[in-house]
């Protein structure tokens, strides 16, 4: 990272370009933990395999029945290289699981 600053004094150029730096290493960290997120999400209670039970395309939101079987609700946001056009009732899924504000939810799901 290159910072460049120009005037008269010294310390209060080299203080401004230190700040600057400073933020913009921040800037850099937060984008990279962006890029480099796993789908196991920060309170993921868990992982698992399940079929899916019911979808709901038009409102972006279906059901897995998980191989214990409980209920997971999942939200098209969290389908993994796939969209919710390509899945079908009783499509074999794996998912990460939390708990969500009505119950468990899936953080990310993938076609098996």
């Amino acid at each position: 990272m290159v910072v460049k600053r120009k005037g008269d004094s010294v310390t209060p150029l080299l203080v401004e370009a230190f700040d600057t730096l400073g933020l913009q290493l921040k800037e850099l960290q937060r984008k990279r933990r962006q890029t480099s997120k796993v789908p196991e999400a920060a309170g993921e209670i868990g992982s698992g395999f399940g079929k899916i039970k019911r979808l709901s395309p038009y409102e972006s939101y279906g059901f897995i029945v998980a191989s214990d079987g409980r209920e997971i609700y999942f939200h098209e946001n969290a389908l993994k290289d796939l969209a919710m056009d390509q899945l079908a009732e009783g499509d074999d899924v794996s998912f990460g699981v939390a708990e969500g504000h009505k119950g468990p939810q899936a953080t990310w799901v993938r076609a098996i």
